[in-house]
């Protein structure tokens, strides 16, 4: 089982109505699941830029962000949600984005942005507000050893699933 399907069991077993994915890229998880659960806001957030350019320039706040051009699957995505409403896109940097979300909104967050410790316990700290009681926080890549590192270090007791996943509820 992979991370998109253990994803959207977990949104269909406990009826999740709102989450948001963090690290989006290119849109296959964020895809499949919008494309396989019904009545979700599925909220993605990404920088769709290189690393590369936004840390090179030290590029931190939206408004320098939104002046580098996207990539090229930043608008399919958006023209995605379009069609997949209430799906929807948040160009930003994910410590930026969460502003924009009401403390336990959310049913879930899935992390899996920037992958290095400092990116990922900020990811954690900065989203698990926005979860409500009982809701998940989980993530992708816990074989990675700043990822691991960044979850024991902020999260509770934390199950591991396939894919490398790891959860718990809140």
């Amino acid at each position: 089982m992979n991370r998109a399907t253990w994803l959207v069991s977990q949104i269909q077993q406990y009826g999740y109505k709102r989450g948001a994915e963090l690290g989006v890229l290119r849109g296959p998880t964020f895809k499949f699941v919008v494309d396989n659960t019904s009545n979700l806001e599925h909220i993605g957030v990404d920088v769709f830029c290189p690393d590369s350019i936004w840390k090179e320039k030290s590029i931190s706040t939206t408004k320098e962000l939104l002046e580098v051009p996207a990539l090229k699957w930043y608008q399919e995505l958006l023209d995605f949600c379009e069609e997949n409403k209430p799906a929807r896109i948040i160009r930003d940097f994910t410590q930026n984005a969460c502003h924009d979300i009401e403390d336990g909104s959310l049913d879930y967050v899935f992390i899996d942005a920037s992958h290095d410790h400092d990116s990922v316990k900020r990811d954690i700290t900065l989203w698990t507000p926005k979860v409500r009681k009982g809701g998940m926080v989980s993530g992708h890549d816990i074989n990675e050893i700043p990822v691991a590192m960044a979850v024991a270090a902020t999260t509770p007791k934390h199950d591991v699933g396939p894919d490398n996943v790891w959860w718990y509820i809140k």
